[in-house]
């Protein structure tokens, strides 16, 4: 009788501590969805702020190399407006407490279990590139504005200059698209372990 009590609790034990598991299994689940929603959001919207960049930057390279009759000021106000590409800053609060937490260990999917740990290293990777072409985006900007003053005579100095603002205006949109994707395979394979 004994022995059969002692294997009764020690199994309603273990059923409460799985029970507890999922439970938190389940919290940390639902804030990642929220997080990696709200990243969804900042990385589209820096995408589009990043495409809108670019699309001026092309339109004012144009402008410098046939002029047309644009007046600088036209230009000047265009040139200030290249500048206003987005740099992806993610959310991480929820992941980096699951991982420091140590409850990446109660996700049961073992794809999902991966994908989150690698995903703050893509997110860092894909911050750091934004800050480059960031940078690269305010070095150019100095030599663009004197270009301003002087249009349709660009010499190679100047033709490379232009380069490498297009350049840095196109790759961070290269480099992030590819970061949305990932970030949404992550969101519907957490959703999918929430409709289980």
């Amino acid at each position: 009788m004994i022995v059969v009590g002692v294997l009764v609790a020690l199994g309603a034990d273990a059923a409460w501590d799985g029970k507890v598991a999922r439970d938190r299994e389940r919290e940390a689940l639902v804030d990642l969805l929220e997080e990696f929603e709200v990243n969804d959001t900042i990385l589209t919207r820096d995408i589009r702020a990043n495409e809108a960049s670019y699309a001026r930057a092309r339109e004012l390279v144009r402008i410098l190399r046939v002029p047309d009759g644009v007046e600088a000021d036209s230009m000047a106000g265009l040139l200030s407006r290249i500048h206003e590409g987005g740099r992806f800053d993610p959310v991480t609060g929820a992941l980096r407490s699951v991982i420091d937490g140590g409850d990446l260990a109660l996700i049961r999917n073992r794809d999902l279990r991966r994908a989150l740990a690698g995903w703050s290293d893509r997110a860092e990777e894909a911050r750091q590139t934004s800050l480059a072409a960031q940078g690269i985006n305010l070095t150019v900007l100095e030599p663009l504005g004197a270009l301003i003053d002087d249009p349709g005579r660009l010499g190679p100095g100047d033709e490379a200059v232009l380069a490498s603002y297009l350049w840095a205006a196109q790759n961070a949109s290269f480099q992030q698209e590819p970061l949305l994707d990932e970030l949404r395979e992550i969101a519907d394979l957490i959703r999918h372990e929430l409709d289980r």
